[in-house]
């Protein structure tokens, strides 16, 4: 075989390889990336968000979208509130949408990279590693009738503990959600921080002793209250953060570009008052608003760029 022939041959099939690596062929000869990961994204227009690929055969369009929500931020939560709104986006997209819990915010931004889910809700931390590490594309969060929204980080313990403030977290045990919540908005020095899963468990362990105090989110907490499972009287709020977003609602980059219209038109035109999400969300919430990442997360970036955060899959 002639060594030009040859040579020919090894070329197309290092092109072929390359350009079944998931987001490769996608990130070459991208010119900007800013904090995503560059091997898979890449963002030319420069929104902070993975550009959708120009190439037609990386663009996804499934006859299922498996919808993955933040992992159960209180035990009031029920799947039944967001039956409607799930029965409203498969009308919406022509497919099929499967519901899931996520395990860990780690698990579903994992699940995302490997295009194992193609919907979520992220909570408010875990939405900027999912933006950087797994091409999320977040449009929506609950707000309320003025179009204002948001929650405050709060540092509770129990009314009888003693504690009065930071400065007598010294030794103790403290407990965040996750290492990719936003606690890091809270300095407590001295203090061993506990990973408990979820909103809920950090409010039910300070309730029963187990944790000293707990960085929480206020509208989960003004939702347990509200619903009977957190007994305000026993606990107190000795910190508060500025406000910050809520959990975002967005999907994979690499959704075509009509199903991303269809998506989004879902939000637009989902009839709250009538359904489930009203009652469950009562306290905070009136419905979804569309959002900019770009401005509206920029408080939270801030605050991780002050932590020191880098984002790397590493980490997940």
């Amino acid at each position: 075989m002639p060594t030009h022939f040859y040579s020919v041959i090894v070329v197309m099939t290092a092109a072929l390889l390359a350009a079944s690596i998931p987001g490769n062929t996608h990130a070459q000869g991208c010119l900007n990336w800013g904090d995503l990961d560059q091997k898979l994204y890449c963002d030319e227009d420069r929104d902070l968000l993975a550009d959708t690929p120009s190439q037609g055969y990386q663009l996804k369009d499934p006859d299922t979208l498996v919808f993955a929500y933040t992992p159960v931020e209180d035990p009031t939560m029920d799947e039944n509130a967001f039956a409607g709104f799930v029965a409203h986006l498969s009308k919406k997209t022509g497919k099929q949408v499967r519901w899931t819990d996520a395990k860990s915010s780690a698990d579903q931004i994992k699940s995302m990279r490997n295009g194992d889910i193609q919907l979520a809700a992220v909570s408010p931390g875990a939405t900027v590693y999912a933006v950087n590490l797994a091409g999320y594309v977040p449009i929506a969060l609950m707000c309320r009738a003025d179009g204002t929204f948001g929650y405050q980080v709060q540092l509770i313990t129990r009314e009888d503990s003693g504690i009065k403030g930071q400065a007598d977290l010294a030794g103790r045990e403290i407990a965040y959600v996750s290492a990719l919540s936003n606690s890091g908005a809270l300095q407590a020095e001295g203090a061993k921080v506990i990973y408990s899963g979820s909103q809920g468990e950090s409010i039910a362990g300070v309730l029963s002793g187990k944790y000293a105090a707990a960085a929480v989110n206020s509208n989960v907490l003004a939702r347990m209250a509200e619903h009977g499972s957190a007994d305000m009287k026993a606990l107190r709020v000795i910190w508060a953060s500025q406000s910050y977003p809520s959990t975002s609602f967005g999907f994979a980059y690499d959704l075509t570009p009509d199903l991303q219209r269809r998506i989004h038109d879902a939000f637009l035109t989902f009839d709250w008052k009538a359904s489930g999400l009203a009652k469950m969300f009562s306290e905070s919430a009136d419905g979804f608003c569309t959002i900019s990442y770009k401005d509206v997360w920029a408080p939270i970036r801030q605050l991780q760029e002050e932590n020191g955060v880098e984002y790397d899959v590493g980490d997940l």
